[in-house]
């Protein structure tokens, strides 16, 4: 992704951190111990 794509698609690092947050939250994480519970 070029800087203008990536200010057209978010606009500020903290519009793509929360973007990457939601994807994050929407397929889970799971630690290497098998734990779904996360912090942050």
């Amino acid at each position: 992704m070029n800087l203008f794509t990536f200010i057209v698609n978010f606009g500020s690092e903290e519009s793509c951190r929360l973007d990457v947050k939601e994807e994050r939250d929407k397929q889970g994480v799971q630690c290497k111990c098998g734990s779904k519970e996360h912090f942050g």
